[in-house]
């Protein structure tokens, strides 16, 4: 009888050691690196070079088959960017440490911040091609390219989104997939991907044609934003945030 109540008191010691070494894992970090690039895609008409932004903060909403759910927030105050993001190059946002586990749904809340204007990092023009002293609205999120009229002749392009504007961006996994597996010891890429040549698809060319044009002393250009262009801006900012995606790799 005491050989018994003996193996049953292990047996139950060794399930709660067990259970407890379990628990443990699930709150094992994970190294997750940030980063943002513009999708890759082509248009006879535009062609994207160069994104920035700023970022207030970012809020993090993980659901986890075990361990239990996972949600953090940046720190309010502390401003990430500013961040450029050249075509076919990525911009560095920021580290975070993940729990492992495996997750079947990950979200990323991402509220903007101005860019400074007068800043150089920011100075489109100087990373991209021709003039520096182009003057446009303030933004939180800036894509530029180059728009080809249909003479030929090329005007910038440039996508400004407000400050007020937040994305809610959908995660997947390498696969395409919404489940994500990350494991400790393993390090992982979360990039940030804006669409614009999605964004742009149900642009005309003739509104585009026939859209207010900027100009100074060196060139002319076309800005979309909550001041120049509105209808197009409405247009082109639901489907850029309805394709924004963060791809876990």
């Amino acid at each position: 009888m005491k050989k018994l109540l003996l193996k049953t008191i292990s047996f139950t010691l060794l399930l709660l050691m067990l259970s407890a070494c379990k628990k443990e894992d699930f709150t094992e970090p994970v190294s997750v690196n940030m980063e943002v690039k513009i999708a890759e895609g082509s248009s006879p008409h535009l062609a994207f070079k160069l994104g920035a932004m700023m970022i207030d903060q970012i809020a993090f909403d993980g659901q986890r088959d075990q361990g239990g759910d996972v949600h953090f927030t940046t720190e309010d105050g502390e401003e990430i960017g500013p961040i450029l993001f050249p075509y076919n190059q990525v911009g560095y946002i920021k580290r975070f440490d993940i729990p492992q586990g495996i997750y079947s749904h990950m979200s990323w809340h991402i509220e903007l911040e101005d860019l400074e204007s007068d800043d150089e990092d920011t100075d489109t023009e100087e990373s991209d091609q021709s003039s520096n002293d182009v003057q446009v609205s303030e933004g939180a999120l800036l894509i530029s390219g180059v728009y080809t009229k249909i003479d030929g002749t090329q005007l910038i392009l440039y996508i400004i989104v407000d400050e007020d504007e937040q994305f809610l961006i959908k995660t997947e996994g390498g696969d395409g997939s919404n489940s994500m597996t990350l494991v400790t010891g393993t390090s992982y890429l979360a990039q940030l991907i804006f669409d614009p040549y999605y964004a742009m698809q149900t642009v005309s060319v003739q509104s585009l044609e026939e859209a207010e044009v900027a100009a100074n002393a060196s060139e002319s250009f076309i800005e979309i934003s909550a001041n120049k262009n509105e209808a197009l801006y409405e247009n082109i900012l639901f489907r850029l945030g309805r394709s924004a995606k963060v791809v876990i790799k």
